[in-house]
């Protein structure tokens, strides 16, 4: 999805200590979330790439690829954020 102008406005401009804080703290709510479920749920399969049945575990095995490949970038541009 696009964001709009007022996302935009709210997302830009702050320091990097602050979206590391956002993140961490989504970090945080995700493990709380995960703690509630169950192994039933892991295996429960409803529709996903390309609408194919597809069950929890995998969805966020593959979320948790996507997060591994962002944390690499968001790093690499940390690394290289003046001091």
């Amino acid at each position: 999805g696009q964001l709009n102008d007022e996302a935009r406005k709210q997302i830009r401009g702050n320091d990097i200590n602050h979206y590391l804080l956002q993140l961490e703290e989504i970090r945080a709510d995700t493990r709380k979330a995960f703690a509630a479920q169950t192994d039933a749920w892991l295996m429960e399969t409803t529709p996903f790439f390309d609408n194919q049945p597809t069950n929890n575990y995998a969805k966020w095995c593959h979320i948790g690829q996507h997060e591994s490949s962002h944390h690499g970038q968001m790093q690499w541009i940390i690394d290289r954020l003046p001091n």
